[in-house]
């Protein structure tokens, strides 16, 4: 059975320090495996990732708060 391609994913990891300094040795770990994988999407840190996750409910409450009763 041929994989068709249109499954995403997401990899996670590890770092200490700077994870966007791992960034191209990681993509050149994938690319060692597979040289035609595509790598698409955002390239986040977990705290860029959670702000983003929180981004909207963030906003809604900044619309809320005015109309709340103190």
């Amino acid at each position: 059975m041929a994989q068709d391609g249109l499954l995403g994913g997401n990899l996670v990891a590890r770092t200490t320090g700077d994870p966007m300094t791992v960034l191209p040795a990681v993509k050149a770990a994938i690319w060692s495996v597979n040289k035609d994988q595509r790598l698409t999407g955002d390239t986040l840190t977990l705290e860029g990732y959670m702000d983003k996750l929180i981004a909207q409910r963030r906003f809604n409450m900044a619309l809320l708060d005015p109309l709340s009763e103190n």
